[in-house]
């Protein structure tokens, strides 16, 4: 018993000395969470997105817009169709659905959202922060920003999923990288 519990104390110790180095990795010597960016330390995936949105400097977000373009009732796409991000670099992510549009339109991308740090959507007329998205749907003359931060490289589909949106080509591919 008494060897276990030598293990057990070694363990803790070693816990302890991990999440100090982590610590202190991760401060510096003020405290405006203006100017903090994300801790790669800390790994891939937060565990806790409220915590990061802090060490962010939105300011400094990168701004991507998506158009949501319709050539006829049966050619959609997004554009651009294809996106290219960075792991723990902060993005405004413009949505547009033009006032010319005849349908609504969702940019569906739900594993990539879950791989990110989200701050909130915005538009004219309303702020939502949540933990993360599934689909941002649009309608008519609609635009939304998007607040991100992706946390995990890959390639992730992004689609509309109305009924014969994806088909008439309104799909694409988000690609982050180290």
């Amino acid at each position: 018993m008494r060897d276990c519990s030598k293990i057990l104390h070694f363990l803790v110790v070693i816990f302890l000395f991990t999440s100090l180095i982590v610590f202190w990795g991760c401060s510096d010597d003020d405290d405006d969470p203006s100017d903090h960016v994300a801790c790669p330390e800390l790994g891939a995936t937060p565990t806790n997105a409220s915590d990061w949105v802090s060490f962010v400097n939105w300011d400094e977000a990168e701004e991507i817009t998506v158009n949501f373009v319709e050539n006829g009732s049966d050619d959609f796409t997004f554009e651009p169709r294809n996106l290219s991000m960075e792991v723990n670099k902060a993005y405004k992510l413009k949505l547009q659905n033009p006032a010319g549009n005849a349908s609504k339109h969702y940019y569906t991308a739900g594993e990539f959202y879950q791989t990110c740090v989200t701050r909130k959507a915005e538009d004219s007329k309303a702020e939502i922060k949540v933990p993360y998205f599934k689909a941002v749907e649009l309608l008519i003359g609609g635009t939304t920003e998007l607040f991100i931060l992706p946390t995990v490289v890959g390639n992730y589909d992004v689609v509309c999923t109305i009924s014969g949106h994806e088909d008439a080509g309104m799909h694409g591919t988000i690609t982050v990288s180290p």
